[in-house]
């Protein structure tokens, strides 16, 4: 099978999708794009290039960062991406992978768009009412986010720390010093602690106790107000991670 012929099996394949997607050439070039991402994006199918989008130029900028993040490494990266313009606002978790042909060759990215309210609106299902079965013993917890006196900022750092952001990343993202990081995550902790009764001293206690009471569907909305995309240090799949690290030990 030729490169070209590859390319032409998954561009029907993605034609399947019901999320946006896109393969995205080396050279930079939309090579195809599904039905789905025609109607979100406003564009021709027939568009070869993110300019022919109409999106902002920093935007552009920056999924062509992401292209050859992925691209040099070799392997998926997950990304907020973030459209607010006169034409669309939206947010979409997007999942870049590399695309190989069979004989080896990079041919660039596979792209897809998966529409950011979905997500936040099963997490906030899954984990505000979550049931779990343990021993025969089910546990259900009826806590909503409006009983919950976080400010948008404290959601912000739950946020990004369910995300496996580190202080030094979450500063750099939210454009402060790591010493403000570190000081509202440690008040965040002890009132986290104090709201669940629950001991939380570290990370890793903070993101298991969040994830159990529903927290992870926690979106700050200042990271809407504008065209951005922010890389994540997760993969999709680590949610079964999440989901595992939730339940009651």
């Amino acid at each position: 099978m030729t490169d070209e012929e590859y390319l032409k099996a998954i561009s029907h394949r993605l034609e399947t999708e019901a999320a946006p997607a896109a393969i995205i050439t080396g050279k930079g070039e939309l090579a195809s794009i599904n039905s789905a991402f025609s109607s979100i994006f406003h564009c021709d199918r027939d568009v070869k290039s993110f300019e022919g989008l109409d999106l902002d130029s920093e935007f552009i900028e920056q999924i062509s960062y992401v292209q050859g993040k992925v691209s040099l490494q070799n392997k998926p990266l997950v990304c907020l991406i973030v459209v607010s313009d006169d034409r669309m606002k939206g947010a979409f978790y997007t999942r870049v992978a590399p695309l190989i042909s069979p004989n080896g060759t990079l041919l660039g990215v596979e792209s897809l768009f998966f529409d950011a309210r979905v997500i936040f609106g099963l997490t906030s299902y899954l984990h505000t009412n979550l049931f779990y079965l343990r021993d025969d013993v089910q546990l259900s917890l009826d806590v909503s986010e409006s009983e919950w006196s976080f400010t948008e900022l404290q959601k912000t750092y739950i946020f990004f720390i369910l995300r496996n952001f580190s202080q030094h990343q979450i500063a750099e993202v939210m454009n402060v010093h790591h010493s403000t990081v570190s000081s509202s995550i440690k008040q965040l902790k002890a009132k986290i602690s104090k709201l669940t009764n629950r001991t939380v001293r570290t990370t890793e206690e903070l993101k298991r106790v969040a994830i159990e009471f529903g927290m992870i569907a926690f979106a700050p909305e200042v990271f809407f107000d504008k065209t951005r995309i922010i890389l994540f240090h997760h993969q999709l799949t680590d949610w079964m991670e999440w989901n595992k690290t939730s339940k009651p030990q």
